[in-house]
């Protein structure tokens, strides 16, 4: 499936330029042609600025897989968590600060973001890996694992983010 792109509307005008903007926006997965990583705009604490394209839109290219998605954060507090089992993932993890950790919707783990799977977040250094799953409500989000940092996960607050990840299934 290698340059297919997902989209949910088809044979219109609309959905073109949507095709193009996405492509534009995205990059083709985050990487221009020569290899290198495409800039992305930061705000004042050097995270990524949220992203205006529609939430859930997806390509696909070389084996990778990009996709918006809505992002949040969470800490170790016991309001963000189980408090019958502080720190422990929904795959049984164990979660403790400093880990590059995120927490998918159960909607994206069919589409190869499953127990393990190593994932960019586009502005972000390193690789997060999926170690946690939210509840059934929420649809194409992250929850992005701040430790013990509570003031940390404030400034990041809520934004739409691309991530990219190897298209294999959950």
């Amino acid at each position: 499936m290698g340059g297919s792109i997902i989209y949910p509307f088809r044979g219109s005008v609309l959905c073109l330029l949507f095709t193009l903007t996405l492509l534009f926006s995205l990059g083709g997965c985050g990487h221009d042609d020569s290899g290198g990583e495409k800039h992305v705009e930061t705000d004042q604490h050097g995270f990524p600025v949220s992203v205006n394209e529609p939430v859930g839109q997806m390509t696909e290219k070389n084996g990778m897989r990009s996709m918006i998605v809505k992002a949040s954060a969470y800490t170790l507090r016991p309001q963000e968590t189980k408090n019958y089992a502080l720190g422990v993932a929904a795959w049984g993890d164990k979660l403790e600060p400093g880990m590059k950790a995120i927490a998918v919707s159960r909607d994206l783990i069919p589409l190869g973001l499953g127990h393990n799977t190593e994932v960019t977040i586009h502005g972000l250094s390193g690789t997060y890996r999926v170690l946690d799953k939210m509840n059934k409500r929420w649809t194409n989000k992250i929850d992005i694992f701040f430790g013990d940092d509570v003031a940390l996960a404030r400034k990041w607050g809520k934004r739409r983010v691309v991530i990219t990840w190897g298209g294999g299934k959950g």
